[in-house]
């Protein structure tokens, strides 16, 4: 079943009566300066609105990749979402192919490292193909968010790319209610069910079950 969400930098935190979204995409940061003014209105009106979300990267290929990755990381901070953290790879001012390839690939593995899970990769063809290239491997280790606005049944994929876990398939639409025009993004019931355990559940729960274990340890030898 077609799940529906939503991503937009500029959007106020105030969601409509009826609104049709189950999830949101906030961006966060970009580069190692630039954090989105309203991060945790946007957050916070997300959690209360009971939508799975994430925070998104901007990656700027002149910066380090691992600098982006630590200050992405701190401004998002300890509570950062149900579903994967983004790297948004589209900046045209980085060079065609040459390193950039390798740079976004640090900046990724660090992000993986540091957010401790893994990230997913936002992109679409016409950046992708003549910025990274085809050959690469390493892209289908991570979750992919492919933007191709169609009305055709399934997404253009950029090169090497085995599939896609969420599709951006309409951008910058004007939507009643919302203050702001947003991108829709549509993903499988199934994909987005794996996320609807919230992190600090799945603590609780091996807590719970290591002091049951103890306990029965305890009364029953053992």
């Amino acid at each position: 079943m077609e799940v529906l969400g939503f991503d937009s930098r500029f959007f106020n935190g105030i969601y409509p009566a009826g609104h049709p979204f189950k999830y949101v995409f906030i961006k966060a940061t970009e580069g190692t300066g630039f954090k989105t003014e309203n991060y945790e209105i946007q957050r916070d009106a997300a959690k209360a609105s009971g939508l799975l979300w994430a925070p998104y990267h901007f990656y700027r290929n002149w910066l380090g990749p691992e600098d982006q990755a630590a200050y992405f990381r701190a401004e998002v901070g300890s509570d950062a979402g149900q579903l994967p953290p983004v790297l948004d790879l589209e900046d045209t001012s980085a060079s065609k192919l040459g390193e950039t390839p390798g740079r976004a690939l640090r900046c990724v593995k660090e992000i993986e490292r540091l957010f401790g899970r893994k990230p997913m990769l936002y992109s679409a063809s016409w950046w992708w193909n003549p910025w990274m290239g085809g050959g690469l491997t390493w892209p289908n280790d991570y979750f992919h968010w492919v933007a191709n606005y169609t009305t055709a049944a399934s997404p253009l994929l950029p090169l090497g790319w085995n599939g896609w876990n969420v599709w951006q398939y309409r951008g910058d639409v004007g939507q009643l209610g919302f203050n702001s025009r947003i991108d829709w993004n549509r993903c499988d019931s199934i994909w987005l069910d794996q996320f609807t355990q919230l992190p600090n559940d799945d603590i609780l729960l091996k807590i719970k079950k290591s002091t049951a274990e103890n306990l029965h340890a305890a009364l029953h030898g053992g």
